[in-house]
């Protein structure tokens, strides 16, 4: 199976031809065979991309064709597989319709309570589709995982102060996310079925660890009270627990009837209490929060951050302000941010809808990421992103 994609580089905004050409051992065309399409990177793309049709037949001429799109800029690999197994593979490679580098370092100022942040740096040469980072503030460095790339996933790190790359990481398979483990030393990346454990000195990958099987590994936190990592499997609908002094699987949380979970994707722990926040994105007007205790039984159960069932829904970021206790969750389509109180995991009884002031005033704004800042001059201080292939800025 050989299959071509034409043009190879293209935006956000255009499609690309696909075109799966089958032959036998001598290079005659074979007629009949059914294709499938796939890319085993779409759970990073959070169903923004699109192969039409998923299957086909190929002609007389052993050819079948499609057409892949995508709502995020980044290299994305097709997969065209026939029916006995056997695959080929090209990559496409979607650019911003609007020239757009991250991941960008902010310094948040204790005073004046009301002094935004400043942009300290842009860094545009860490690597292809950065897409999570952690921070040593004992050492002042940035770890970036960048999920594409010719090594297919890095990881990149960079000094926070002079924004240098220090050592980029390679053959990190979709690295997805990262963090950072202080009292050890070590750097968690996970990408698709794998945790990798990378010295923080040599960075070299002392570890390779399988969790699961066409999981999609998406989003892994740290939480040093007890010493687990939680990591989410966005394509098999999973979370995995992993004792990280023994490196070995405590649990694995399976989507169940009895127990639902729905796309996971980011984590945040609270180590005051011991307990781990994960994200259930699932789209559209539902979704909620797994939250697991950190005790020796890893027990969990369900949270929903919206008020009543009129303001949830398509929920995204997440963020723990360990200080006061709460987490802060946002949504994509519905625009809210949201507050839980981490004691009792009951949600405020408010919720903050973000809306442009101007071109145009009063629409709302779809919310991505993130951070919180607890003591800003003695005010809490609270960031958010959103994309511009969310029709915001």
């Amino acid at each position: 199976v050989t299959l071509t994609a034409a043009p190879a580089s293209l935006l956000v905004t255009q499609k690309a031809q696909l075109l799966a050409t089958v032959t036998d051992q001598n290079g005659n065309p074979l007629g009949g065979q059914v294709i499938t399409f796939s890319s085993p990177r779409d759970f990073g793309m959070l169903l923004s991309s699109a192969i039409v049709p998923l299957t086909g037949t190929t002609d007389v001429s052993g050819q079948v064709t499609a057409t892949v799109s995508s709502l995020r800029a980044g290299d994305k690999l097709i997969i065209a597989t026939a029916s006995n197994g056997v695959t080929g593979m090209a990559h496409v490679n979607f650019q911003g319709a609007f020239r757009l580098f991250l991941p960008v370092a902010l310094r948040a100022y204790h005073a004046p309570a009301t002094c935004a942040p400043q942009v300290l740096y842009t860094f545009s040469s860490v690597g292809y589709s950065p897409s999570g980072m952690a921070y040593d503030p004992a050492t002042d460095r940035l770890f970036i995982t960048n999920r594409d790339g010719p090594d297919g996933g890095s990881l990149a790190v960079v000094s926070a102060h002079s924004g240098d790359l220090i050592q980029l990481v390679t053959g990190l398979s979709s690295a997805h996310d990262v963090a950072y483990d202080a009292a050890r030393g070590l750097i968690y990346v996970v990408g698709w079925d794998w945790l990798f454990v990378v010295d923080g000195s040599t960075y070299t990958v002392t570890r390779t660890i399988q969790l699961g099987t066409n999981m999609g590994a998406f989003g892994v936190a740290y939480n040093p009270a007890n010493s687990k990592l939680y990591v989410s499997g966005f394509n098999n609908r999973t979370i995995v627990i992993v004792d990280v002094a023994t490196l070995n699987i405590l649990k694995t949380i399976a989507n169940s009837n009895a127990f639902p979970i729905s796309d996971p994707t980011y984590i945040a722990v609270n180590p005051n209490n011991n307990k781990a926040h994960v994200v259930n994105h699932t789209g559209g007007p539902s979704g909620w929060l797994v939250v697991l205790d950190g005790g020796a039984t890893n027990e969990a159960r369900q949270v929903v951050p919206a008020p009543d069932a009129d303001h949830g829904g398509d929920y995204y970021g997440i963020a723990v302000d360990s200080v006061h206790n709460r987490v802060y969750v946002t949504s994509i389509s519905q625009a809210y941010l949201y507050a839980i109180d981490s004691a009792t995991d009951t949600p405020s009884p408010w919720a903050v809808k973000i809306v442009r002031a101007s071109n145009p005033p009063g629409r709302q704004v779809p919310l991505r990421m993130v951070a919180v800042n607890p003591d800003v001059g003695g005010l809490t201080h609270v960031w958010l992103t959103s994309i511009a292939s969310n029709d915001s800025e």
